[in-house]
């Protein structure tokens, strides 16, 4: 288990912050002017040692990185800003790290995809940042909508640009990989309504580029999304505000910290595709909101350990293989795990501790395992294969509970003949029900050269085990969800098939059709 700590690159000055919200203005300007709004509000949080430091100062981030490795932190997933038409901002850090080889500090990117806006602009989804700062901004409105940076999708053209712009930092060797996938986060999905499309397009740029696809989470998801997704982020401390109760304080929203970390410990059990549970620094986002803002009150350090080490089980039991905290440095929200003057290092320490502790128990489990079963294996990647299967087969079972003939609807969808790729579990029951809705199986791929004589099922049918010989074929459905970008993205060069469908949206379709 990993932990990665997501990561604000927003200290160092920019043109746009100082027309916006004032000359000089980064969060450094918010955080040294917090106020103490209600009895035990403990604002200002001051950086230890005044460290208010300037992120395009090297010497910067060489102390950040130190600092990670000495307390358990695997990896920063700094935030990247796209906007409509490729307009960015905020990038200079990562584009200096990215220089700096020696400097050492793993990372991935979060893609933070909101419109940046006024908030008297009336968008529902855009990312206000400064709102205690508006009215002494010294640029005036930018435009009669209040929108500051618009967010907007585009088509496959605007797809490769972004693309080509991230390449460089994926081949660093710094980049955090999947199974030699780019770990790539998508703050918020929900929106993107050329979400599959942009994925696919992705995928297939990462193949031609020499990686095995692109490996991305999601945060935000619809249901319907899942299946695009390799996981979904539940964001804390968000979700937690949204379903707890707060109460007022001098007008400010106050929750308790524990019952937010017990919110995010007791989600539910339900998921589409692999949960990441994203656990949280603390919550103040007064210094940028004043009295607009909203407080969840830190728990003690001892009880965080607890906590953080709560989160890593729970993460470890769904399959995932990243714990993300929220956030190694926004002051200007009070998620930070940098030291200040109040608190030192105790918060890094009990990562540390906690993280300490589930790996030491991890491994006597590996240990057991191995005097078991004579031999290791990666639980991690079993983990998700056996998820992404499972979940295949509670949405087939629902389809034959409701009475759905998923081999007439697919005979519907892609025609009386199809091939199939895999017999596993899933390809087993795909062709079975293909048989008893007399669809012809022009021909089955499976590198166990045994099926043939294990499964009678197979005699009419040919079974190719090198994948790279089939013959042409209209329609070919993949039964191992899990790898089916790689498998789809080596189909596809050969240029012999029409159409390279997972069972996985096969059956979603089905459902939503």
């Amino acid at each position: 288990m990993k932990i990665i700590a997501m990561y604000l690159p927003q200290y160092h000055r920019v043109k746009e912050n100082d027309e916006w919200w004032g000359e000089g203005y980064t969060d450094w300007v918010a955080v040294k002017n917090a106020e103490s709004l209600f009895d035990g509000h403990d604002q200002p949080r001051l950086p230890l040692n005044a460290n208010y430091y300037d992120l395009t100062d090297k010497d910067s981030m060489i102390w950040q990185s130190k600092l990670m490795h000495e307390y358990g932190i695997d990896g920063m997933c700094i935030y990247h800003y796209w906007f409509k038409d490729g307009r960015q901002i905020l990038e200079k850090p990562a584009e200096l790290l990215l220089e700096w080889k020696d400097v050492d500090m793993p990372f991935c990117f979060s893609w933070a995809n909101e419109t940046w806006a006024r908030t008297w602009s009336g968008i529902r989804t855009s990312n206000h940042w400064a709102d205690k700062y508006e009215q002494t901004s010294s640029g005036e409105l930018v435009n009669s909508n209040g929108i500051l940076l618009e967010q907007e999708y585009g088509s496959e053209k605007e797809w490769k640009d972004h693309f080509k712009y991230l390449q460089p930092f994926f081949r660093d060797e710094r980049y955090i990989k999947v199974d030699g996938k780019p770990l790539f986060v998508i703050h918020n999905v929900e929106d993107i309504s050329c979400l599959r499309k942009m994925i696919d397009c992705w995928n297939r740029l990462a193949y031609e580029a020499g990686f095995k696809g692109m490996f991305i989470l999601g945060g935000g998801c619809r249901q319907e999304m899942t299946n695009v997704l390799d996981g979904q982020i539940y964001r804390y401390p968000r979700r937690a505000l949204a379903r707890i109760k707060k109460d007022k304080i001098n007008g400010i929203n106050v929750v308790e910290g524990q019952n937010a970390w017990d919110s995010l410990l007791e989600e539910p059990q339900e998921y589409n595709t692999i949960p990441y549970f994203m656990g949280f620094s603390g919550y103040d986002d007064t210094p940028r909101r004043g009295g607009k803002g909203t407080v969840i009150t830190r728990v003690s350090p001892d009880r965080y350990e607890r906590n953080i080490y709560e989160l890593l089980k729970k993460n470890s039991r769904h399959g995932a293989n990243f714990t993300f905290i929220n956030a190694w440095n926004e002051w200007g929200e009070g998620m930070y795990l940098e030291p200040d003057e109040i608190d030192k290092y105790q918060y890094l320490q009990a990562i540390k501790n906690a993280k300490d502790q589930f790996e030491s128990e991890e491994c006597q489990f590996d240990k057991t395992l191995q005097v078991l079963g004579g031999k290791y294996t990666n639980l991690s990647i079993l983990n998700k294969r056996t998820e992404a299967n499972l979940r295949v087969l509670d949405r087939w079972l629902n389809l034959s509970e409701e009475g759905v003939n998923v081999g007439k609807n697919i005979a519907d969808k892609y025609g009386d003949v199809v091939a199939v790729y895999g017999f596993g579990v899933l390809g087993r029951h795909l062709v079975r029900c293909l048989k008893s809705a007399n669809v012809r199986i022009e021909y089955v791929v499976e590198k166990n050269v045994t099926v043939k004589n294990k499964y009678p099922i197979l005699d009419d049918i040919t079974v190719y085990s090198d994948y790279s010989v089939i013959p042409k074929t209209e329609t070919i459905i993949v039964t191992a969800p899990f790898s089916f970008g790689e498998i789809k993205y080596n189909l596809e060069k050969l240029g012999r098939i029409g159409n390279i469908v997972s069972i996985s949206e096969v059956l979603s379709e089905i459902t939503n059709g």
